[in-house]
């Protein structure tokens, strides 16, 4: 019983004390995109049900897309902004939409060829922020936030496991 206590006030203490950052997890190169679909696009549902899967398969938590759908109003806010505040030519208007930094990618086609290579650069150069577009900032906080607390519980639960 006494040795239970005492692990968890270990858990306890390390809930409190440590910080993402001391796991690593925000010091961990990543490749930071976003990819604006569609639920009614064959084509979305392609990228997002063929090409992405072993992608996050092969680059895990160095690979954090966020999903931006295009049909409810925050989604197309965003989508808007994007078509704004880029370079992005009248006849590249369209789903699936990914922004990996300043390259914007579209369709089925160009995704899946021209997207492991981006991930390969960008890691080699220490990762890729997420793209400079007005309310991506706040969107990728939150994807970022999910990915240092998912690192944090699975350490603090290795922790708990090995004592």
């Amino acid at each position: 019983m006494r040795r239970i206590y005492i692990i968890l006030i270990l858990v306890l203490a390390l809930t409190m004390v440590l910080t993402p950052s001391a796991f690593g997890a925000e010091d961990q190169a990543a490749v930071r995109a976003l990819l604006f679909f569609s639920p009614t696009c064959p084509h979305c549902h392609t990228v997002i049900n063929e090409v992405l899967p072993p992608l996050h398969d092969q680059y895990g938590d160095q690979l954090r897309i966020a999903l931006i759908d295009v049909t409810s109003e925050s989604g197309r806010n965003l989508y808007y902004a994007a078509v704004n505040e880029l370079p992005i030519l009248e006849n590249q208007l369209g789903v699936p939409a990914l922004v990996v930094g300043e390259t914007l990618l579209i369709g089925s086609y160009d995704i899946p060829a021209q997207l492991p290579g981006i991930i390969e650069a960008g890691l080699a150069e220490g990762g890729i922020d997420w793209p400079a577009i007005s309310g991506a900032d706040a969107v990728g906080a939150q994807i970022d936030a999910k990915f240092a607390v998912a690192a944090t519980e699975a350490d603090i639960d290795t922790v708990a496991e090995e004592q």
